[in-house]
């Protein structure tokens, strides 16, 4: 039978100390004005049982109490009655009622939250490839002695059968006593209630029960020229089989504040024969956009041209300057590119000007540099960049910290040039793969290829 879910900001309850019963026993009464759990109840009511009384409490209080059915939703307006024997008043603190730690998942959105970890759960089964099946909620009845039983609601406790004919009852929240835990562990062995301090705490149990090892604060490393360093929740290995036997299977747990991976990664990383488990509590936002990608030409002038265009200078083809000492003599130059910088004009050959010649236009205030036919591209892009005195790095360790976007659990090291201009900020890289590259470091930087 399937109950709805209610959150009760106060549970209020009549409590009326009575003597002794029709069978002879001492018990309270209490008077329920809300449907209640017995624990709730108990709670609410300032009593809790002695350690090690759980057994005989659920008896007496199946023996007192004949016409309930359930103790997880108790009806609103009846007497109950408690063993008294099995009680112990709460101890106070400050004059106030010891409170439990507010729980691990939120209560406002409880059933949300519950079918979230379920799926992700799903998920998780289904990505290791081991079956499982969830019924629909029902109440499951343990019957404690003959006059006695203890009924679970799955719709607030899911359970999971797995192979072999064992059991998982999921208690996140850890709402469940640790006694009434304990009778249904010891007296029905097939079962196991799993909870945790968060969902990495859920996923560890549950992988321990189906002999899986849940290795933490590992890092997995894929690439060629270019590497990712994943930080994942956990790596995860069959118990007794080496981790190298076959592909590896790493686990994620996507946080509110976090970016997902981008599915680019998660393609690289399965064709690197890595599989990614992608779990989530929230649907997580992906890296807003890709990275702008300009695409340098391999001929010379026209990478400088492009470079210097991406960079947010204006040039000019085939500009003449001339260099004269009243009439002795007169030099006529014709540079190749031009553009204004700052105040003044730059000048760039491509013919290969002697360098004495180049010296002579420096000295009479003239900015000007050459760029030899025989530089590869990196080369002459650095030149380039000196030239213009914008700084650069190329330091793959502090490129990776400019590179890698906030809110993700992966680092990019990544071969090429890092700039930062009045423009924005650009990678000058020859990866072989820019896609995959843009893919990965977000809008923030602007991604200019080169060959």
């Amino acid at each position: 039978m399937k109950h709805s879910v209610k959150v009760l900001i106060i549970f209020i309850v009549l409590v009326i100390p009575l003597s002794i019963n029709a069978k002879n026993k001492d018990f309270i009464s209490v008077k329920t004005e809300r449907k209640i759990s017995l624990s709730e109840l108990l709670r609410s009511s300032g009593y809790e049982i002695v350690d090690g009384k759980l057994a005989l409490f659920l008896k007496e209080f199946m023996d007192l109490n004949e016409d309930i059915k359930s103790l997880s939703i108790i009806p609103e307006g009846k007497v109950i009655r408690l063993p008294a024997q099995y009680l112990k008043t709460k101890k106070k603190t400050g004059g106030r009622w010891i409170k439990k730690k507010s729980p691990p998942f939120s209560r406002k959105d409880n059933k949300e939250e519950l079918n979230i970890i379920v799926n992700n759960i799903k998920k998780l089964f289904d990505r290791l490839g081991e079956v499982i099946s969830l019924g629909p909620g029902k109440v499951i009845v343990f019957p404690v002695s003959e006059k006695a039983s203890l009924s679970i609601d799955t719709d607030y406790f899911p359970m999971i059968e797995l192979s072999g004919h064992r059991l998982i009852l999921l208690d996140p929240e850890k709402r469940l006593p640790d006694d009434i835990k304990d009778v249904i562990e010891v007296y029905w062995p097939e079962y196991t209630v799993i909870g945790g301090k968060d969902i990495k705490g859920v996923l560890d149990n549950i992988l321990d029960t189906i002999d899986y090892s849940c290795l933490d604060d590992g890092r997995v490393i894929i690439g060629d020229e270019m590497q990712v360093e994943i930080r994942p929740d956990c790596i995860l290995t069959r118990k007794g089989r080496d981790i190298m036997e076959s592909d590896m299977i790493i686990l994620n747990i996507t946080r509110k504040d976090e970016f997902a991976f981008p599915e680019s990664l998660m393609n690289w990383a399965k064709d690197s024969g890595i599989n990614i488990i992608d779990l989530y509590m929230k649907e997580p936002p992906m890296i807003l956009g890709k990275a702008e990608l300009i695409d340098l030409p391999r001929q010379r002038e026209e990478l400088i041209a492009g470079l210097l265009n991406s960079l947010g200078y204006e040039i000019k083809r085939n500009v003449g300057l001339s260099l004269a000492d009243k009439r002795e003599y007169k030099l006529n130059i014709m540079a190749d590119i031009a553009f204004k910088s700052g105040k003044g004009l730059r000048f760039i050959d491509l013919s290969g000007l002697p360098e004495s010649i180049i010296h002579l236009l420096r000295r009479n205030g003239i900015s000007i540099t050459s760029i030899p036919t025989d530089n590869d591209s990196r080369k002459i892009i650095r030149d380039l960049l000196d030239f213009l005195s914008i700084p650069y790095e190329t330091y793959p360790e502090r490129i990776s910290a400019m590179l890698t976007p906030k809110k993700v659990k992966y680092r990019i090291k990544a071969p090429g040039i890092m700039v930062k201009s009045s423009k924005g900020a650009f990678l000058l890289s020859d990866y072989h793969n820019s896609e995959l590259l843009r893919s990965l470091i977000g809008n923030k930087i602007s991604l200019i290829k080169f060959n």
